[in-house]
């Protein structure tokens, strides 16, 4: 008997406008799943990061949404009554929804959008694309054949970049940026030892989370998970807080 094995094609999923009338979004509009819209509606997706939004968000608050897609917390930030967001997103199309939910949203005075990434160093570097799911970009200098779509763009440091373009003082920094989480904190070092912000970290593999919790641990932060995520929940939410 002769068994055929056939991968899977993925399905691209598809995504809608909609002005959504409840719960933390209630009067805002966001480009969300078709699929799965719903949970970020009730708050229900990857709902830790929003509960520790509501226990550190002040008036005068600002976050730092480091691999910011579709800029769904950045909203999120500013409807708890957070002042200020700066975003970064190196896609150009992601870039492109998160301009027009400001515009829609009339959010352009309190968030800043950032078109590079952040990592140790300034540089270029390719964006390797994921045309069926751009939440799973990430930067690579290898080149995956399976990858056709790529996009070239630049890397800056956030030590770097906070003087140069008056960047303010973050109180929450959120990190989701596949599998490139160490590289950002090398460039973040100086900021992180002066200012020592909370940080959400979303870590994408067991090298990479072990590189993460010996860099931030040495800098004085302590950690605490705050659920897991993935096909397999097996992949950490990390929270970091000062000593």
């Amino acid at each position: 008997m002769i068994k055929r094995f056939f991968k899977k094609k993925a399905v691209a999923t598809t995504y809608s406008w909609v002005r959504i009338n409840k719960g933390l979004f209630n009067g805002k509009t966001l480009f969300l799943p078709d699929s799965w819209g719903e949970k970020i509606i009730n708050g229900e997706h990857e709902s830790e990061i929003i509960k520790t939004m509501e226990l550190i968000v002040n008036q005068d608050g600002t976050f730092y949404d480091i691999g910011a897609h579709y800029g769904w917390f950045s909203i999120a930030w500013l409807s708890l009554n957070g002042k200020y967001v700066e975003a970064f997103e190196p896609s150009s199309y992601n870039k492109g929804i998160i301009k027009k939910t400001v515009e829609i949203n009339e959010f352009g005075k309190n968030l800043n959008l950032h078109a590079f990434a952040l990592g140790k160093k300034s540089e270029e570097s390719e964006l390797q694309l994921y045309p069926t799911d751009t939440s799973r970009n990430f930067i690579s200098k290898s080149k995956d054949n399976n990858l056709k779509t790529r996009e070239s763009i630049q890397i800056k440091s956030l030590d770097e970049i906070y003087d140069t373009l008056k960047l303010k003082k973050p109180d929450l920094i959120k990190i989701d940026v596949e599998g490139y989480e160490i590289e950002v904190l090398k460039g973040s070092k100086n900021l992180l030892k002066k200012l020592k912000p909370t940080i959400i970290i979303e870590i994408h593999d067991v090298t990479n989370g072990l590189l993460v919790a010996d860099f931030m641990s040495k800098l004085g932060f302590k950690m605490k998970i705050l659920g897991y995520k993935g096909k397999n929940q097996t992949l950490p939410l990390v929270l970091w807080l000062p000593n």
